[in-house]
């Protein structure tokens, strides 16, 4: 006969996700790229990003961002102006 107060056993937590490398940091916190001499950090920082490779549901919203923020832009301006000749 199988006792009623026993508890099935519990299952070990899971575990966290391994966590971002951290930017190479001095020991005040301050970041290594301020430490380079300004020819380094040209170099370093003039070298070309790839694009994103984005999903069609992504472009789609991208384009609806962009087309909404002219509207709101555009009404903005719109109220600024019809209300300096109130």
């Amino acid at each position: 006969m199988r006792d009623a107060t026993k508890r099935p056993a519990a299952t070990p937590p899971p575990t966290p996700p391994p966590t971002p490398p951290k930017l190479a940091t001095r020991h005040n916190g301050a970041d290594l790229s301020s430490y380079l001499e300004p020819d380094q950090l040209v170099a370093d920082t003039d070298r070309p990003v790839p694009r994103a490779q984005l999903t069609r549901r992504v472009s789609t919203a991208l384009w609806i961002l962009r087309i909404f923020t002219i509207l709101v832009g555009a009404m903005v301006i719109y109220v600024f102006f019809s209300q300096l000749g109130s």
